[in-house]
């Protein structure tokens, strides 16, 4: 990971400093809130998705809510809902649904969530032009608040189409964020113990309370394969501290390359990596061509059997890894766990945008792409786990951003501007 001053910092420190914190300060008027939204490129699929349920869950340290006289951080948040001026009558009935909405939000703390370190913390309050105040609550290792803020469970969930312009979908993510900043909060990077925070995906497959097609137990192993042949692109979409973090490990088709128990500077030093399962690409893939013949296969009787078989919990690459299967079998979800923590609603409507759309496309495999990519089978119907992983080996080395823009139908370039804008200095 490069030096903190040569990061991307955009999007991280506290948007609040608390030596001029007014807790009686309303937050931005309904207009302000509702318009200027993320635009999303609409995907040029076919045939035409339908909507799918999606989950937000979102880590952030934050000012504790006694400063603005709230005895928890959900009566700060709907106390500030409250407050919220509608300026335009147009507005009304919109303001009203989105408000609704959002006190659906459940409202959380999560220990895992670490302070910035006090270097990371100078850098920050150097590049945007901060108080010391500042720089003591993002280092603060007592009395600071761990927040994570999640997005509704079915059947209220998120929803995005896709290949459509999904408005109620932006602008839900973006008024939360927004409230979220005016609140006071802040994007850690990474501690002695991994990354301190994080933003995850859940895109719906296999839960009927949920909206979206229900996927069976090939598509999502499809999806799978298909992160796992992309993953060295899909890694830049984050910023250099996930690259190789514990809590999002990284799917090498050669093999897990270190255990969650290695603190980031202990990587490359275990000595026997070949019996491990957790972050094992190798192990779930021979397990899963294994169970696609066997008595076991043969006796599911419906696809809620075979789904069940093939991601059954503790058998999977784990949760720790960039795309947890392990969710599957709880939520009817695959968790994508890549990315960075953001206090923007740009970087967090833009992945989520992309992990819907990765897994509409790819949930029909790759054969379908054209020429270039006819020789591409599904792990299940290699002739054996070794071809399958080998073929495997072979995608992820040759992957590139063109190839995936041009697979997923992204607008040309698409992704080389998020990363240049969200995930590199």
């Amino acid at each position: 990971p490069a030096h903190p001053a040569q990061r991307n910092l955009q999007d991280m420190t506290l948007t609040v400093d608390p030596d001029s914190l007014d807790p009686t300060a309303s937050p931005p008027p309904a207009s302000e809130l509702l318009r200027d939204y993320p635009i999303l490129p609409q995907l040029k699929l076919q045939p035409a998705t339908l909507a799918r349920g999606v989950g937000l869950e979102v880590e952030l340290l934050a000012l504790q809510p006694a400063l603005r006289g709230a005895a928890t951080k959900a009566q700060e948040l709907h106390a500030a809902l409250d407050m919220v001026e509608v300026d335009d009558a147009e507005l009304a009935q919109e303001w009203l649904a989105v408000r609704e909405r959002l006190r659906l939000w459940p409202v959380c703390v999560d220990h895992s969530i670490k302070p910035f370190t006090p270097f990371a913390a100078a850098a920050l309050v150097e590049a945007n032009h901060q108080s010391s105040a500042v720089a003591t609550e993002l280092c603060r290792e007592k009395g600071n608040f761990t927040l994570e803020l999640k997005s509704p469970a079915p059947p209220h969930e998120l929803r995005i189409q896709v290949d459509a312009i999904d408005k109620a979908f932006v602008q839900e993510i973006s008024v939360a964020f927004r409230l979220l900043r005016h609140l006071g909060v802040a994007a850690p990077d990474t501690s002695e113990s991994g990354c301190s925070a994080a933003l995850h995906c859940h895109v719906n497959v296999c839960n009927s309370l949920a909206t979206g097609r229900l996927l069976c137990y090939r598509e999502i192993l499809a999806v799978w394969q298909a992160w796992v042949e992309f993953e060295l692109v899909t890694v830049r979409l984050s910023r250099s501290w996930r690259w190789r973090d514990r809590w999002a490990a990284t799917l090498y088709a050669t093999g897990a390359e270190f255990t969650f128990d290695q603190k980031p500077w202990e990587q490359g030093q275990v000595k026997n990596v070949l019996d491990l399962v957790a972050n094992d690409v190798l192990s779930f893939v021979r397990r899963c061509h294994g169970l696609a013949r066997s008595p076991h296969f043969r006796e599911c009787v419906d696809e809620s059997d075979r789904i069940a078989l093939f991601f059954e919990k503790g058998k999977t690459p784990g949760k720790h890894v960039s795309l947890n299967l392990e969710r599957i079998t709880t939520f009817g979800t695959l968790e994508f766990r890549r990315h960075h923590a953001t206090t923007s609603e740009h970087s967090a409507a833009a992945w989520v945008h992309f992990c819907a759309a990765f897994v509409e496309v790819f949930a029909k495999g790759r054969s379908h792409m054209g020429a270039a990519e006819s020789s591409w089978v599904h792990l299940l119907d290699a002739e054996d786990a070794e071809f399958a992983l080998s073929s495997m080996r072979t995608a992820q080395a040759a992957a590139t951003l063109a190839m995936l823009e041009d697979e997923m139908a992204l607008p040309k370039r698409y992704l080389e501007e998020l990363i240049r804008w969200d995930s590199c200095s």
